[in-house]
């Protein structure tokens, strides 16, 4: 049970109401945000983006690649969990992987490969609540994710026995109170080229405090 892991006072804080008098409920649950980064088109060479956001926005807020869906975030209000709600984050970790689910060619394959390596292995994942730091972690690989990396039928088979597994993800303790406002950023100071369009997501894995049978 991921409560058997909690120190006392993280134990208090998730299981008392935020809300006086309100009956709740604590579940496991985690909220995700997924960005697209565009690769080179019709031979123009691009570049990563100096900075991504994520958590920023919701289901339903077009950007500049579209209208986002439940499948590209799940958190009900931009940069806050909101009201009433209280979630205790317990693990942060990133998911990385090409658009293309089948690369054309062999050497395709490398490129995605190339991509989500040069990815892991830059980039600095911040974490301010209340404009205040509370994680910092460089490179992404640090953070290690539950799902390893994903990709073509190469790029697993080549990763295969070395992807993170969901036992070395970044365990922290950080509490977001209702509309308490948090900002979870990766920069890349460094800037490199990115040859296929790939998909970036951030999880907030930990317990969630809601309304009892909401």
């Amino acid at each position: 049970m991921r409560t058997n892991l909690l120190s006392e006072a993280s134990r208090t804080w998730i299981y008392t109401p935020a809300d006086a008098g309100q009956e709740v409920e604590v579940i496991h649950w985690q909220y995700y945000s997924f960005l697209t980064v565009l690769g080179n088109q019709d031979g123009v060479t691009c570049l990563m983006p100096s900075i991504l956001s994520f958590f920023n926005a919701t289901a339903g807020m077009p950007t500049s690649t579209g209208i986002l869906t439940k499948q590209d975030t799940n958190i009900p209000k931009p940069n806050a969990v909101g009201s009433p709600y209280k979630f205790l984050i317990q693990e942060v970790f990133p998911v990385i992987f090409p658009v293309a689910a089948t690369p054309a060619s062999e050497t395709a394959a490398k490129k995605q490969m190339d991509d989500v390596l040069q990815i892991l292995k830059s980039g600095v994942v911040s974490l301010n609540v209340l404009g205040v730091s509370r994680m910092e972690v460089s490179p992404l690989m640090v953070l290690g994710s539950g799902c390893g990396i994903a990709g073509g039928a190469l790029v697993s088979q080549a990763f295969s026995n070395g992807a993170p597994i969901a036992s070395n993800r970044y365990n922290v303790e950080i509490g977001l109170h209702k509309d308490t406002s948090f900002e979870l950023t990766a920069s890349f100071p460094t800037t490199f080229p990115v040859y296929n369009n790939t998909r970036i997501g951030m999880v907030m894995d930990g317990l969630l405090q809601r309304p009892k049978g909401k």
